[in-house]
């Protein structure tokens, strides 16, 4: 079965607002999950502990 026809299935099946709310809850945390690991799969001295993007967080004027 291809990707449309599964979307089409679950959109044609009658389903309460709770349903509803958790599908569209479940599709935003699925995509900002896949932009959280693809960006430390690009990036990853990014989201490095000893990293220079995490030693400049808090080093300027007002920075704690």
């Amino acid at each position: 079965m291809s990707t449309s026809e599964e979307i089409e299935k679950i959109l044609s099946e009658p389903m309460t607002r709770k349903q509803f709310l958790r599908h569209i809850g479940l599709i935003v945390l699925g995509l900002v999950g896949v932009n959280a690991l693809l960006s430390r799969l690009i990036h990853p001295e990014k989201h490095l502990a000893g990293s220079k993007a995490s030693k400049d967080w808090g080093n300027g004027k007002y920075g704690a």
